[in-house]
């Protein structure tokens, strides 16, 4: 299975940045009209929004399970100082469990693997820019791997 958020990442891109151009369009408006309250308003407005936004986490994810092998390949859709590429590749034989908590508004994927010293998780990736449908698949493909060894040692938050 394969698949990837690009067309869903590009709106929220795409939104993001009207909806800063607007805040900075009214924000001049009201500049340019003497009103300086409003303007601060909107200032902090912008600044609330902008951080709520980066601490929600939007992230591209390309999801694939060919060959044998889990490859997430994630990096976040909305930084201030340039992006990080991360990726997540190991044997399907290597997978111990995973975590997928859902939590209003996040949702997060942490990856377990067996090591030659035991277990190790992998970082949690941000699942939040995924649809739930996307996030089904998800679900699904591991489960369907775990089943494979014959275990399922999942653990879903709610």
């Amino acid at each position: 299975m394969e698949f990837s958020n690009q067309i869903r990442t590009k709106k929220i891109k795409r939104n993001f940045n009207l909806v800063v151009l607007l805040f900075i369009l009214a924000a001049l408006y009201f500049l340019w009209k003497k009103e300086d309250m409003i303007t601060i308003y909107i200032g902090i407005g912008l600044v609330v929004f902008v951080v709520l936004v980066l601490v929600i986490n939007f992230n591209y994810v390309s999801f694939s399970s060919a060959n044998g092998k889990i490859s997430v390949r994630y990096y976040p859709v909305i930084t201030l100082f340039g992006r990080e590429y991360s990726s997540i590749d190991f044997q399907h034989e290597l997978l111990y469990k995973y975590d997928l908590k859902t939590t209003f508004p996040f949702r997060d994927l942490t990856l377990t693997v067996k090591t030659q010293r035991g277990v190790a998780d992998y970082p949690t990736v941000s699942l939040t820019a995924l649809t739930k449908n996307e996030l089904n698949a998800i679900r699904q493909e591991l489960e369907t791997i775990l089943a494979r060894q014959g275990t399922s040692r999942r653990k879903q938050g709610n």
